[in-house]
């Protein structure tokens, strides 16, 4: 039996734009019919098709390094870049060895806060990235 992961980390990748400091999304669901075939008393269970949610992606804004993050999504809004890119997930053991990792694409995007903030606040500006992803790779 495999051991509980107790402590580790999970960094996201996306594309060539660098890791990303927190992941959510991603749930793969399946939708399910049930169908009664002709004189049974339970019904069968059957797949449908599966759908993928969005996948959002934060980390500390740095100006320097995300611009090419905002180039690529204002050029993929408006259809220049076609380009398939992918988010991994990497989950990391105490030392930071990869341990596992999952690939969820094609990934579009669906929106792109930059952030706003307050001079003086000492707060961390963060920049988040929803995609839309078609599937678990």
């Amino acid at each position: 039996m495999a051991e509980p992961l107790l402590s580790h980390k999970i960094v996201a990748s996306f594309s060539t734009f660098g890791d990303f400091d927190t992941i959510s999304g991603g749930t793969l669901q399946t939708a399910v019919t049930d169908y009664t075939p002709a004189g049974a008393t339970t019904a069968d269970k059957l797949l449908g098709t599966t759908s993928t949610d969005n996948i959002t992606l934060t980390r500390a804004f740095d100006p320097s390094r995300d611009n090419d993050l905002i180039e690529w999504y204002k050029s993929a809004r408006s259809g220049a870049d076609q380009s398939q890119r992918s988010v991994t997930k990497r989950m990391l053991n105490q030392i930071g060895a990869v341990i596992d990792s999952r690939t969820y694409g094609p990934c579009k995007p669906v929106s792109l806060d930059i952030p706003g903030g307050t001079s003086g606040d000492n707060s961390v500006a963060n920049i988040t990235l929803v995609l839309a992803v078609k599937d678990l790779l």
